[in-house]
């Protein structure tokens, strides 16, 4: 078995705030494959930028390691981490911003190839190429970026960062300033670049409906912590934490005759001060009172898909499955309803009486 792209382990990032520090990232592992599209999901707050941020060595870490295609990625310094930059790159949120106003586009797709050594004239061929693949043809490669849609400006930073053919794209709310039918088809063109170039993409994002389409794996962060994380069929089909639940219960539902689920509650608390035991209780329909105490342990649920929180029950072990109908809102995915080889969170009259 080959070696995964990406691996991170115990990745902590923490900011001084005032005389105290604010753990944006906290102690997170995960592994990604070449050719692997891995979506970290969670609110604002959750830590997700600040996670791309690392990766790209944009922030520094605090404790951990990032071993990335063959290179202990976090050691690299200097003229050493210029050398491999090239290798992961970005496409921003807010892509005009990222923009020189002042070039025209081909010039800004061309940048990055100068920097590394090509000669103008070539970079500039290169970016023709490169703009003529995702959309942007003829006379639109010599505009400025206000002269261009949002949507063409987002094609701009794709080919702005794929124009020095790295392994790992950080893809962070790539499409979520555009609307609907624009988000379609540039998820459609990140897939099918994803095929033809044999890339691997980290897609941070807040909009779970996109999952289906591009998501191989599926990370759920919670104020810096990873609490589920596995295939991403696996994690949107039968989520086992509730935070997860939640968050699946938000999506608009058109089936008839089911009714609004039940939400995540609440705010998400100050991470500069998080909640002792599991950082979730504070919001969790389900906690108990060690909840508030005790910091949940990393369960396997099901093969690859694993989740932190006290009510869950390793695979292989058994548990009461009596269901009280009152504990569960229609359209969650949760207690009593999970699939064949897989575990549920136990709804039981003690998990009820410990809400009351």
């Amino acid at each position: 078995m080959s070696a995964p792209l990406l691996s991170v382990r115990d990745l902590t990032v923490e900011y001084r705030v005032g005389r105290g520090r604010l753990r944006a990232v906290d102690h997170i592992d995960f592994d990604l494959d070449a050719g692997q599209t891995l979506a970290v999901i969670g609110e604002s707050g959750s830590g997700k930028s600040t996670v791309a941020s690392a990766l790209l060595r944009l922030v520094p870490h605090t404790t951990g390691r990032i071993d990335f295609d063959g290179l202990r990625w976090d050691d690299l310094k200097g003229a050493a981490l210029r050398r491999e930059r090239h290798r992961m790159q970005f496409i921003p949120q807010d892509a005009g911003s990222s923009l020189d106003p002042r070039w025209r586009v081909r010039e800004s797709v061309a940048e990055p190839l100068v920097v590394a050594g090509t000669s103008a004239r070539e970079a500039r061929a290169r970016a023709g190429e490169m703009l003529d693949r995702v959309g942007l043809e003829g006379p639109l490669q010599e505009r400025f970026p206000h002269q261009l849609s949002g949507g063409q400006r987002q094609r701009i930073a794709i080919a702005r960062a794929l124009i020095s053919r790295p392994r790992l794209v950080i893809c962070d709310e790539a499409v979520s300033a555009l609307d609907v039918s624009l988000q379609a088809e540039i998820v459609n063109l990140l897939v099918e670049l994803r095929a033809e170039r044999e890339l691997t993409y980290v897609f941070i994002t807040h909009d779970i409906a996109l999952l289906p389409y591009i998501a191989d794996r599926v990370a759920v962060l919670y104020l810096g912590q990873i609490v589920e994380a596995g295939p991403a069929r696996s994690v949107l089909e039968n989520p086992q934490h509730p935070y997860t639940q939640g968050l699946l219960s938000s999506l608009p539902r058109a089936e008839p005759g089911i009714g609004q689920a039940r939400p995540v509650r609440g705010e998400i608390p100050d991470p500069a001060d998080p909640p002792s035991g599991c950082r979730f209780h504070p919001r969790c329909p389900l906690a108990l009172d060690e909840c508030a105490v005790v910091e949940p342990t990393v369960e396997l649920v099901a093969p690859d898909h694993a989740a932190s929180c006290h009510l869950l029950v390793p695979t292989g072990a058994t548990s009461p499955t009596t269901t009280d109908p009152g504990t569960t809102d229609p359209g969650i995915t949760g207690p009593g309803t999970t699939g064949p080889g897989t575990t549920a969170l136990p709804t039981t009259p003690s998990l009820r009486k410990a809400r009351s």
